[in-house]
């Protein structure tokens, strides 16, 4: 195969790969802003991480493909499975980049200055169910507000 036609090959499956993204996106997310309610739901309710449960959905693919390369038959075409790998690593890529976002909360303690507490109770009270151990942290098992005012709990 000469490589012009090769690369209308490849343009034509990435075209394939942006139209699926856009209505299994909409399917996958239920109504949810977040790209990626999906594995984030799945892996809530069996107790795995997003991460793991989209490498299911990636290996079901795959092993999709395998059938195809041996001969066997298909369900789906395989130009649609190979454009359901390719925007499977995609999404993973985004859950790698939304994980690096996200900063790990220190699940024994909370540094005091990174909560903002109504009333500058310093979580002394009822609404943020807080208590500064005086080591300026608050300590596991209470709720407090971080600065975005969002309740925030601490195991």
């Amino acid at each position: 195969m000469d490589n012009k036609t090769f690369m209308k090959i490849i343009e034509k499956q990435i075209a394939l790969e942006n139209e699926i993204m856009g209505v299994k996106g909409r399917d996958y997310t239920i109504g949810n802003s977040d790209r990626h309610y999906n594995f984030k739901l799945v892996a809530e309710l069996v107790g795995i991480t997003p991460e793991q449960v989209l490498m299911v959905y990636w290996l079901k693919h795959v092993l999709s493909i395998l059938n195809h390369a041996r001969g066997g038959n298909e369900s789906e075409p395989v130009e649609t499975r190979i454009a359901d790998l390719r925007n499977y690593m995609l999404l993973y890529r985004g859950l790698v980049e939304e994980k690096k976002a996200t900063k790990p909360i220190d699940h024994k303690t909370i540094p005091m200055e990174s909560l903002e507490f109504c009333n500058e109770c310093r979580g002394n009270c009822p609404g943020c169910n807080g208590k500064d151990n005086g080591d300026n942290v608050i300590e596991a098992g209470f709720i407090a507000c971080d600065k975005e005012g969002n309740k925030i709990e601490t195991e």
